[in-house]
């Protein structure tokens, strides 16, 4: 199960709420907006994140039109908030952009600061969902260099554990957990000792350190003492996971069961479902256990593919735009010259200011194109998964128990096939290693292929056959065994495959051969995909052969000068 942890904004938004009563003068508006900012903090039902979110988003348009620009901030960071908690990593990111873009044209004084920070915070505990961990320290480092505030500083070292936990770095975790752990204890706020000890103490029982239990122990007792919910579930979850890993299950099962109740009791979904899925490791069989590994896969797998960045875009854009300003006065400068220089001191300063044009015409296209890449896996990842995990989602919404009996086969089937379209996706988009891991890499490839019901075979290649041949030639070959191995999957039906290779001088053969139903030549020439081998074969100059029959199977062998 993935491990479970809380990191919390470290900036409280109260003093941005406070700004937005000061300047929003209607009681009404003022208790609006304070309720609508408890559902964001603590929901109790599957619909308050969203009704705050309309109201937020909302409330920005309005201020929008007002061009009231502060209020504006405000909105945005509530609804990125709102949408990283509902899973809408991608929206989050860009509405937190929008929101830095919105500071930019504001005057710097401390209140611009601290919401900055806030956003760097988040962009920080957004990245780390995403696995994009140096990202991650990079905003978390930006915050500690722009604040000396001992309670924003603890909070941000407990958000740096927290990455280097997510990445099974556990020494450099605890170091982090320690260092927040002394300095909450200087300013005596309990919430804080307690999430930085339990923290300490979870990332202690990762690599057996004694001291690990008495820790989660001690922070559980503070957090019982505060009547601190969220806390204490957060507690009893990372107790369950102790006593997992320690094979003492019943003691794990006490854990997660008072979690479970106190998760009922205060109706916070996301902690339920947390508390669920530790349940179903411990009490659920092997189907159950498999549900969730494909779910979170798919989930990360989403996250990762629709996430495009827009942060680190926005600070290439602001980097952008300080160089064209002080490229425009350098030129302002130059123009005075000019007229005291000779005809050739003209010529070479044109030359100049047309290498700058080029190189940024170069740059803008360069650009554009990395859009068009992004737009064309972003409707790939539409089309083929969108409509198939809505139509899921469909069914589990309208009949949850689906999963509780014969129909949750369906559904796990379901996934499994949503699984395998997000995996090709990603391997079609991967970049491909073409030094001298090459081989590796290719034997890999084909491994991926093999399955309980289907197995592959290769042979076992010198790292230096790869060597003499060009990089392009190894990506168009590695593509070209996607495809076959894509087609073997989806269409033939085997149960065995075999993939060799061997060189002649300087010339290369692979061979494909599988025993699955073959194919007519009819069919053979409606095949998209093996017209795509046909074709990237020709790029190589290389050759192609097919042998297939209905019910005989599938051979292939490919020939091309390394």
């Amino acid at each position: 199960m993935k491990q479970f942890k809380i990191s919390f904004l470290f900036l409280s938004l109260f003093p941005l709420l406070l700004l937005g009563i000061n300047k929003i003068n209607a009681q009404q508006k003022i208790d609006s907006t304070i309720y609508h900012k408890n559902l964001v903090e603590n929901p109790k039902r599957n619909e308050d994140l969203t009704n705050a979110l309309n109201y937020f988003q909302t409330q920005r348009s309005l201020h929008k039109e007002q061009n009231y620009i502060s209020a504006e901030i405000y909105d945005l960071i509530y609804v990125s908030q709102i949408q990283k908690k509902i899973g809408f990593l991608y929206h989050s990111e860009n509405s937190a952009v929008e929101a830095l873009k919105l500071l930019d044209q504001l005057k710097e004084d401390q209140w611009v600061i601290d919401s900055r920070m806030t956003l760097f915070n988040h962009f920080g505990l957004l990245y780390m969902e995403l696995g994009n961990y140096e990202s991650s320290l990079d905003y978390y480092d930006r915050v500690l260099k722009n604040t000396d505030d001992p309670e924003i500083i603890n909070t941000v070292l407990n958000n740096i554990g927290n990455v280097y936990l997510e990445q099974e770095q556990f020494q450099i975790a605890i170091d982090y957990y320690n260092k927040s752990y002394k300095n909450s204890l200087n300013y005596d706020n309990k919430k804080q000792i307690a999430r930085a000890l339990d923290n300490f103490g979870y990332a202690q029982s990762k690599i057996e350190i004694p001291e690990a239990l008495t820790n989660m122990t001690k922070a559980l007792m503070i957090r019982e003492e505060i009547n601190y919910d969220q806390g204490i579930i957060t507690s009893f979850l990372h107790l369950g996971e102790y006593y997992k890993n320690i094979n003492e299950k019943e003691k794990a099962i006490i854990c997660v069961n008072k979690a479970l109740k106190i998760a009922d009791y205060s109706n916070n979904v996301t902690y339920k479902r947390s508390a669920l899925s530790l349940s179903i490791e411990l009490n659920g069989n092997l189907r159950d256990i498999e549900f969730i590994r494909i779910n979170d896969s798919i989930s990360k797998f989403e996250r990762v593919a629709k996430n495009e960045y827009a942060s680190i875009i926005y600070d290439f854009d602001k980097e952008a735009k300080r160089a064209n300003e002080n490229e425009l006065q350098t030129e302002k400068e130059k123009s005075k010259r000019i007229l005291y220089q000779a005809l050739g001191v003209f010529v070479l300063l044109l030359s100049i200011l047309a290498y700058f044009i080029t190189k940024f015409k170069h740059k803008k296209e360069k650009i554009q194109q990395v859009y068009y890449i992004e737009k064309r896996i972003s409707k790939k990842i539409h089309d083929e998964l969108g409509n198939d995990i809505f139509y899921l989602m469909a069914q589990i919404q309208s009949n949850p128990k689906a999963l509780l009996n014969n129909k949750g086969v369906k559904v796990l089937n379901g996934l499994n096939s949503i699984y395998g379209k997000a995996r090709d996706i990603a391997r079609t988009y991967t970049k491909i290693e073409t030094g001298d891991t090459f081989g590796d890499e290719l034997t890999a490839l084909l491994n991926s292929y093999g399955s309980n019901d289907t197995k592959i075979v290769t042979t076992k290649i010198d790292p230096l056959f790869w060597k003499s041949v060009s990089n392009t030639k190894k990506i168009e070959l590695y593509r070209i065994l996607q495809e076959l191995l894509t087609n073997m999957k989806k269409h033939s039906q085997a149960s065995f495959a075999a993939v060799t290779f061997t060189k002649k001088q300087n010339k290369v053969f692979v061979n494909y051969a599988d025993n699955g139903i073959g194919m007519s030549k009819e069919n053979f020439k409606l095949n998209n995909g093996l017209s795509n081998v046909e074709s990237r074969i020709n790029a190589m100059n290389g050759n192609i052969t097919f042998d297939t029959k209905p019910n005989e199977g599938f051979k292939v062998e490919i020939r091309f000068t390394a």
